[in-house]
């Protein structure tokens, strides 16, 4: 199973290393790293060459003038992989994560996965991961899945197959690209219309927060463009409080995910029955 990682770009010379680094540490090896650059005017665009040269699994696309999810698209667009997947430049996957999500698509024959969201602060530690597995796609189809709201899907745990992708209609895809920011959002709720966001019980990458993202610095501007995208609606406090009871029941089947997930890998070890019960 190959993946198609797509990361945008924008003058992100000094994250670069890292992002090598972290795809060139997969254990799972049939990837590609398409760096797709808006115009940068540092050292993005030859360090990314440079780089092609030595590991040809990493490619540069130069998209100049684009935004954040046109520059995606383009790079989905130039993907030979079957499963696709985004990742800024500062934000990191776990080791295993391509791995992961191979075993768990090709196991259970699904078409989105995400993992638990995970958080690192700037100094690389990380310092949280959300017990949330749970995505039920009659609230994710409403638009409900927001910061006003039930809470964000993170896209930097999510991965989704080519077949997924390629159903998106030209006015879809139009209506996507149309956000500049709420992008991620709109493309949930396309693909809730059409398919179930499994959750595994793993960490597969997480979100680097140092206060500079543009998620936060913008976060009004985002809900700005979500109250436009025509999802259902309801007050921020009804909302905030329906969040919270989701985080609960989210965090109970988080744990009901996990003793299924371990009772599968025991008896796939054929670890006896008398023996799973003592441990």
């Amino acid at each position: 199973m190959k993946f198609s990682v797509v990361t945008p770009t924008l003058n992100a010379a000094n994250s670069l290393n890292r992002l090598f680094a972290c795809m060139e540490a997969q254990s799972h090896v049939d990837w590609e790293l398409l760096v797709v650059d808006g115009g940068s005017i540092d050292a993005t665009a030859s360090m990314v060459r440079r780089r092609s040269l030595k590991d040809p699994r990493i490619r540069l696309i130069e998209h100049p003038g684009s935004s954040i999810y046109e520059a995606i698209f383009a790079g989905f667009d130039e993907g030979v992989g079957s499963v696709f997947c985004w990742l800024n430049a500062d934000d990191i996957y776990a080791p295993w994560a391509l791995a992961t999500v191979s075993d768990v698509m090709k196991r259970n024959s699904i078409d989105w996965v995400t993992g638990l969201p995970g958080a690192w602060d700037a100094a690389g530690c990380l310092r949280f991961v959300r017990p949330a597995t749970l995505w039920p796609r009659a609230l994710l189809r409403r638009g409900l899945f927001h910061g006003d709201c039930l809470g964000y899907i993170q896209a930097e745990s999510t991965f989704f197959s080519r077949c997924l992708y390629d159903g998106i209609t030209p006015a879809e895809r139009q209506f996507i690209l149309s956000a500049k920011l709420a992008g991620d959002f709109r493309l949930w709720k396309t693909f809730a219309s059409r398919s179930r966001l499994i959750g595994v019980p793993a960490l597969l990458g997480g979100f680097a927060i140092h206060g500079g993202n543009r998620s936060i610095v913008e976060k009004e501007q985002y809900q700005a463009e979500v109250r436009l995208s025509g999802n259902f609606s309801m007050p921020r406090a009804i909302g905030r409080r329906l969040a919270v009871v989701l985080r609960y029941v989210s965090a109970l089947h988080s744990l009901i995910t996990v003793s299924r997930a371990d009772l599968t890998l025991q008896r796939e070890l054929g670890i006896s029955e008398d023996v799973r019960q003592e441990a």
